[in-house]
């Protein structure tokens, strides 16, 4: 199967995990570490009985890593 000729592949999150064996996909990068902060912000809130009553809604950039794997529209 030719990539992206035939077929285009994406991934998530960054991962290379494969990249020894496979060859690196486009792959959508999130931003992890704002993931990480909003997360510990809420938990320290629950402990403190400061959370949110509402759900929220939160707002993380995402980027677009290339590597080749898309085909063109």
């Amino acid at each position: 199967m030719d990539v992206p000729g035939e077929i285009s592949l994406v991934g998530f999150d960054k991962s290379d995990k494969f990249g020894e064996v496979f060859r690196r996909i486009t792959t959508v990068d999130v931003n992890i570490d704002a993931m990480v902060q909003y997360a510990c912000w809420y938990l320290s809130a629950c402990l403190n009985g400061n959370a949110p009553k509402l759900p929220a809604k939160i707002q993380i950039s995402t980027t677009i890593v290339d590597n080749h794997t898309v085909r063109p529209l």
